[in-house]
């Protein structure tokens, strides 16, 4: 499914749009890898996806969710891109709520 490529790309250059300064990801090309969840990072400020607008954190779980059911039809490469950006919005959630 050439789609779920694509999809992929898209998903991972919004997301990166999204993301505070501090994060400093902005540069990085394509999936974002367990390197970028430090533990230091958590006490930074992320209200940019805190809010309840067309960008906030609502959209992305909604859009990932989408993503998710799509993904039943595609290969098992396509399936392990989805789940590392599960687990970086997991990282994400967590973060936002331990600060």
């Amino acid at each position: 499914l050439k789609d779920l490529m694509t999809m992929s790309e898209e998903w991972w250059k919004f997301w990166k749009v999204l993301q505070p300064e501090w994060h400093d990801i902005h540069g990085i090309k394509g999936p974002l890898r367990q390197s970028h969840c430090e533990e230091s990072i958590r006490v930074k400020d992320w209200d940019e996806l805190s809010k309840c607008r067309v960008n906030g954190i609502v959209t992305v779980v909604a859009g990932l969710a989408f993503w998710g059911y799509l993904t039943t039809g595609g290969t098992c490469h396509q399936k392990d891109i989805w789940e590392n950006v599960v687990e970086e919005l997991k990282w994400v959630l967590q973060s936002m709520t331990s600060t």
